[in-house]
């Protein structure tokens, strides 16, 4: 009966519980699902990593070619992000609307990596002018139950963390020979903590189904090098949210950065 009633009024079901101060899933309104993270299980890949969130379920793997840089940045190397979400495409979502997200999605993780400074590109040149490391990051959605951005990006650093590159021989003008080798180094660790807005709720870390009657979204990411350091806020949808209502989602933010940042490390 309850399952109907949700399908038939769910913002009036899921209301019913948020005055209550608790969610269908048994979680407070600003209670976060715990990461659970496995890395390195992907023998294809130099790297590797599945992330879970409740039913949330992200794989990610890493590759690396060595290529030559571009003419205007040859002491850089280069990363590309793939997010797939194979889960969503389903007849609930056009494939036109899928295609866009992971579009989206892949392109805000490959800035964020890069520009908090996550990962120095300079790094992974091998020889300037000549060779320089191409990362590639694939990730891809195995089960989306909501929040698919903080586990995607969880699930890119844990996978980053894993990553091994092989040694490259190169010769010199003198035809000796030197081995090079490189690794990637995250000098931050950007953790994301999503919260969804309905109405006066504050939901952390939604799932899908809250995620349909949501008003907006708002993803905090902070930095590792600095509990106040706030990488980015990144909002979606039109409902106004208070500079009241994003300092209590930044000090929650804090505390499960911390958390997530412990799993990763382990």
């Amino acid at each position: 009966m309850a399952q109907v009633f949700a399908k038939i009024h769910p913002k009036e079901f899921f209301q019913k519980f948020f005055e209550k101060g608790v969610r269908p899933d048994n979680r407070k309104l600003d209670t976060f699902r715990k990461p659970k993270i496995l890395k390195g299980h992907i023998n294809s890949a130099i790297g590797s990593s599945t992330v879970r969130l409740g039913n949330t379920s992200v794989v990610s793997g890493v590759q690396a070619e060595v290529v030559v840089p571009d003419l205007n940045k040859p002491k850089m190397g280069k990363i590309q992000v793939n997010v797939e979400l194979t889960d969503l495409s389903s007849s609930k979502h056009s494939t036109e609307r899928v295609n866009e997200r992971s579009a989206a999605i892949s392109e805000y993780i490959e800035s964020t990596l890069i520009n908090t400074g996550t990962i120095n590109l300079e790094e992974l040149c091998i020889q300037e002018n000549e060779k320089v490391w191409m990362i590639y990051l694939d990730i891809y959605t195995l089960n989306c139950d909501g929040n698919i951005l903080d586990a995607c990006i969880i699930s890119a650093l844990a996978a980053l963390q894993n990553t091994t590159l092989d040694p490259v021989i190169i010769v010199g003008e003198n035809e000796e020979s030197k081995e090079i080798q490189k690794e990637i180094i995250l000098h931050n660790l950007p953790i994301p903590s999503s919260f969804g807005f309905f109405e006066d709720y504050i939901l952390a870390d939604p799932t899908a189904d809250e995620e349909e009657i949501i008003n907006s979204k708002l993803t905090i990411i902070l930095g590792k090098n600095n509990k106040k350091s706030i990488c980015d806020i990144y909002k979606t949808g039109s409902y106004p949210i208070s500079r009241k209502t994003i300092a209590k989602c930044i000090e929650l933010a804090k505390n499960r950065s911390k958390y997530v940042i412990k799993q990763l490390k382990n």
